[in-house]
């Protein structure tokens, strides 16, 4: 039998086979990726090892105790939108938008070609 170790973060890696830490990682990366593709994006990207835990109950008469924990580790990740330039548009009959692929943020635009 394995000897009980104390949850700290320095041991999360011993946990459930090294799961937990491989998920942060893998999340990590991701963000790391995102950074690099897009360097001119200043948001912060975020990065989160989330543990849940709620009691195991042990039911003795009129009394209940918390004999142990069950919990869960959760990493995630979040990450800027990806957003365009704002574009203009014109408004034709019925609503329809149109735009000039030559200039997109003057519909209007003259090009050489006209």
């Amino acid at each position: 039998m394995s000897q009980l170790m104390k949850l700290t973060l320095d041991v999360i890696g011993e946990v459930d086979c090294g799961r937990a830490l491989q998920a942060f990682q893998s999340c990590q990366q991701i963000a790391v990726r995102d950074c690099i593709d897009r360097p001119g994006v200043k948001t912060k990207r975020k990065v989160i090892l989330e543990m849940n835990v709620w009691p195991v109950a042990e039911i003795d008469g009129n009394t209940i105790d918390c004999e142990s924990i069950t919990a869960t580790f959760k990493a995630k990740y979040n990450l800027p939108n990806y957003e365009t330039q704002e574009l203009d548009f014109g408004i034709r009959n019925g609503g329809d938008l149109v735009f000039n692929p030559d200039s997109p943020t003057n519909h209007k635009q003259k090009t050489f070609s006209e």
